[in-house]
């Protein structure tokens, strides 16, 4: 139950940065989630299982870490995957709705940053985006990486919104032709239903407090409307020092396909698949005795 709460003000409350409908489908699910009949300990399926899971959810030891990081090259390469919609400190039942916690993703990149013996880093990204706490953070751990060894972005499917944030800060993007990417910037979303609240009296002594409780005022609005601003002008300055060619009238929501995104300066080449470039890359080192095999072929 307590997910559900955490997961409601996030809905409602938090900045994304992620394709519209992905959003949507999650409100959807939602409240599909929660309205689903409680068993006979007050809770839905997921809210039980989130409670068998409490222990286990978001694991984070060194074991963990090390698991997710697969190597080519003899070890010179590494290959780390962030799939999934980006949040930070996610709930089991956030996990369930296919979260991926960027504090976990920041250990797995403290970890490749620790290994002296790999110069190379393959980020691997299947996102859509998500909210944007814990994003620029991340971003600049990703930009660090950067000046220490060499970091390549791809994607095959999408690297949308604040997963492109990310990715921006690699020192080369490879996408297949179908591959998307783009989706540059912020929203945050608003619900005041009367008929939830017609019978609701909301006392604040603050303007600014629980906005949504009532109708939203114009002062309201443009208070919002200027915390969205600062995160975009974040999202966009960070994507324009990497990536300087890249067009204003381009950071305005739009996604890029294959050639599309390279021609816009989103990306810096085609690549079909991360074997592909596991294998453009494994040619840098003399003692090419790298196996694709001893990559997750999920990929």
């Amino acid at each position: 139950m307590k997910s559900s709460v955490q997961f409601s003000n996030l809905l409602l409350s938090e900045h994304w940065c992620i394709n519209e409908s992905v959003r949507q489908s999650l409100v959807d699910r939602f409240l599909k989630h929660v309205a689903t009949p409680l068993n006979a300990k007050g809770m839905n399926d997921e809210d039980e299982e989130e409670q068998e899971g409490q222990d286990t959810s978001n694991d984070s030891n060194d074991d963990s870490v090390s698991e997710d990081i697969q190597y080519f090259a003899n070890g010179k390469g590494a290959l780390v995957c962030i799939e999934g919609i980006l949040g930070k400190k996610i709930s089991p039942l956030q996990d369930l709705f296919g979260f991926v916690d960027v504090d976990y993703i920041s250990l797995v990149l403290d970890a490749v940053s620790e290994d002296d013996n790999i110069e190379s880093v393959i980020i691997y990204y299947d996102t859509p985006g998500g909210t944007v706490t814990g994003i620029p953070e991340l971003a600049e751990q990703v930009n660090e990486l950067s000046k220490s060894k060499d970091v390549y972005a791809y994607t095959d499917t999408m690297a949308g919104s604040c997963g492109y944030w990310l990715m921006s800060q690699s020192d080369t993007i490879y996408i297949s032709k179908s591959a998307q990417v783009g989706g540059v910037g912020v929203f945050n979303s608003v619900v005041h239903d009367p008929e939830v609240s017609k019978n609701l009296t909301f006392i604040t002594d603050a303007e600014f407090k629980g906005i949504g409780q009532t109708p939203v005022t114009d002062k309201q609005k443009a208070y919002l409307t200027g915390q969205v601003a600062v995160v975009g002008e974040m999202f966009r300055s960070d994507i324009k020092a990497m990536r300087p060619d890249i067009q204003d009238a381009d950071l305005q929501g739009q996604m890029f396909i294959g050639n599309q995104a390279v021609i816009a300066g989103f990306a810096d080449g085609i690549c079909n698949s991360v074997y592909d470039l596991i294998e453009l890359l494994s040619e840098q080192y003399e003692d090419d005795d790298s196996s694709l095999d001893e990559v997750d072929n999920n990929q």
